[in-house]
């Protein structure tokens, strides 16, 4: 489940089943209302099949984490670090995208410098995290 899974979201995207269920959805729903009214929401076919890949993929792990316990232990906290920083990635990666989008148009340039800056800002945000408790 938990190989098998990724392999399936792997497959799925090398054969661009996302833009074939798109197109499915617009066949059924009509182009206006697919176009008008769906927007950000117009791959929700596909994103309920990757939802349903990554839950196998989490019930897969569910079944196997037995065997990665020594490794998940020395992985801790780099895990905790990069989980702390998964708030500040919601907030700014939008804007930040937006943004170094008008200056650059390489996507691996954009991702990367956008990871870089939210990172940055993510720790620092933690550190200071504690004075806005109080």
């Amino acid at each position: 489940m938990f190989i098998g899974s990724i392999l399936c979201y792997l497959l799925f995207r090398s054969l661009f089943l996302d833009n074939y269920l798109y197109d499915f959805s617009i066949s059924l729903l009509g182009e206006y209302f697919g176009h008008q009214y769906l927007s950000w929401s117009r791959y929700f076919i596909s994103d309920y099949v990757v939802g349903t890949l990554v839950c196998i993929n989490f019930l897969g792990f569910a079944f196997i984490q037995s065997h990665w316990t020594t490794v998940l232990f020395k992985l801790e906290s780099g895990i905790r670090l990069i989980a702390s920083l998964t708030f500040t990635l919601y907030l700014f990666h939008f804007p930040l995208m937006s943004f170094i989008s008008v200056v650059c148009d390489d996507n691996r340039v954009i991702i990367g410098v956008t990871l870089m800056i939210t990172g940055i800002l993510g720790i620092k945000i933690e550190r200071s995290k504690r004075y806005y408790k109080e």
